[in-house]
């Protein structure tokens, strides 16, 4: 199995653990990160926990982003930058949205050659500003013409698009 697919089998895993736990061990393991705020593991539970929960608390929609915005300026390269549960939104995340832009742009000019970088900043903007989207999937097509995996992405964001002209 490539390290890629273990990379995103562990990911969901601890996404799945997140889901029975209690507001005490939340609070423990928001604790563990004050002395080990790079484990990673830890943080992947805490936002798999907080998505579930964020609907209708503020104080846990700004835990989730604090989370997400770690892994943006720490780890964006990693499975879990690119997936959907890391994707902030304004409506609900408010300027913090705009901040998780911000550090996705820093960092797309910081590793402009490293394609899981570009694609995981494309991904958090796909419902919120989809040309940006486009245009970072653009620049890794034009960077790795024979990868479809660039192209797939520019089909879904166009129909996406058309999803949206016809609702």
């Amino acid at each position: 199995m490539s390290e890629s697919k273990n990379n995103l089998r562990e990911t969901a895993r601890l996404i799945l653990e997140s889901k029975g736990l209690s507001k005490d061990q939340v609070e423990e393991l928001e604790q563990l990160l004050l002395s080990f705020p790079d484990n990673v593991q830890t943080r992947i539970k805490l936002i798999g926990y907080y998505h579930r929960h964020e609907i209708d608390d503020v104080f846990v929609r700004k835990m989730m982003a604090k989370h997400v915005l770690w892994i943006i300026e720490n780890r964006p390269d990693s499975k879990i930058a690119g997936l959907p549960i890391t994707s902030l939104h304004p409506d609900y995340h408010g300027d913090l949205y705009f901040e998780g832009k911000r550090l996705w742009m820093k960092q797309v000019k910081a590793f402009p050659n490293n394609t899981s970088v570009i694609d995981n900043a494309a991904a958090y903007m796909i419902h919120v500003d989809k040309l940006l989207a486009q245009k970072l999937w653009e620049q890794l097509e034009k960077h790795e013409p024979k990868n479809p995996k660039w192209k797939h992405r520019l089909d879904l964001l166009s129909e996406l698009y058309r999803i949206a002209q016809a609702g």
